[in-house]
């Protein structure tokens, strides 16, 4: 048994080329199990209780724009996205009558998300169009652990790349490449 609580406000903006969406969220995660009964430990049992406690944070924007070039027509799009995840606790506890007595994981993480991306679709005809872009995400990360050894901060990036191509063999079937 245990209990859970998520409760979540988002809002978003849309006009005829411009996206925007804010949300936010509340997680709150308790839940006891006991699969083996009292495998591991005879005398107390080997009852579990797992937590999990965050708030997240997030966003993201686009714009998007199209082009004639000639007789073909080149939609483009430019946006970014953010998310903060605020973890206080993520634990894992050994328990015994729902009471803590040892604890095996007893951490706190914030991790940020950061991402930009640029999309072109260029219309070559009715049939066939062709898709390019690329995106480029950022990723941090600090974790305070009860074990120094799990604890630590980072970050890293990826770029992303992207490249495609449809052809309309019929209103319902299309065949395409992609990398």
């Amino acid at each position: 048994g245990g209990n859970t609580t998520r409760m979540t406000l988002s809002t978003r903006v849309e006009t005829e080329n411009l996206k925007a969406q804010l949300y936010g969220q509340y997680y709150d995660f308790n839940l006891f199990s006991n699969f083996t009964y009292f495998l591991d430990d005879p005398v107390r049992g080997d009852e579990f209780e797992q937590v999990d406690n965050r708030s997240v944070f997030g966003g993201n924007i686009s714009y998007q724009n199209d082009v004639a070039i000639s007789e073909m027509d080149l939609v483009w799009t430019v946006g970014g996205e953010f998310r903060y995840d605020n973890i206080t606790e993520v634990g894992l506890y050994k328990t015994e009558d729902r009471i803590r007595h040892t604890s095996i994981r007893d951490d706190s993480v914030d991790e940020i998300a950061l991402g930009t991306f640029i999309d072109f679709k260029l219309f070559v005809n009715e049939k066939f169009r062709i898709s390019s872009g690329a995106r480029i995400d950022r990723y941090s990360y600090s974790v305070n652990a009860a074990r120094i050894e799990n604890s630590g901060t980072g970050n890293d990036v990826a770029l992303s790349p992207k490249f495609s191509t449809a052809y309309r063999l019929h209103e319902r079937a299309e065949i395409y490449a992609n990398y």
